[in-house]
């Protein structure tokens, strides 16, 4: 397929579900995973000229969950002191300790992630001492 139909097939929009035939959702669910993704990896190795013109276009025009999660607003603190995944033990633990600076990071951080003034108030507000 040329680089060009490609490109026009990933900026048209496509409907929003489809419906998968019973044989090869049934075929999925007993394939185990290691083995769809070295299916997957050796049609890479086969054609590795496809395989660049599929990235060069997926940087142009990404679709996917894993193209919206890297698209995604970088983080305020680049060293990684806050947790991907926010645990209230962790708040429980550091908030006390951290300074303005860091405190004003972390509830950025937070509101970015999409937590409400509510859960804020409710979940980190209460250990933070002035």
């Amino acid at each position: 397929m040329g680089l060009l139909r490609k490109a026009v097939r990933k900026s048209m929009p496509k409907p929003v579900r489809q419906v998968t035939h019973p044989v090869t959702t049934a075929r999925r669910a007993v394939t185990p995973a290691p083995v769809r993704r070295a299916t997957r990896a050796v049609g890479t190795v086969a054609h590795p000229i496809n395989s660049l013109e599929n990235n060069a276009l997926n940087a142009v025009w990404p679709t996917g969950r894993a193209s919206r999660r890297s698209a995604a607003t970088p983080s305020a603190v680049p060293d990684g002191s806050i947790p991907k995944r926010m645990t209230q033990i962790w708040l429980e633990q550091n908030v006390p300790t951290m300074d303005d600076t860091s405190f004003q990071i972390l509830l950025g951080e937070l509101t970015r992630r999409g937590w409400t003034e509510a859960e804020l108030e409710a979940r980190v507000l209460p250990y933070y001492s002035l």
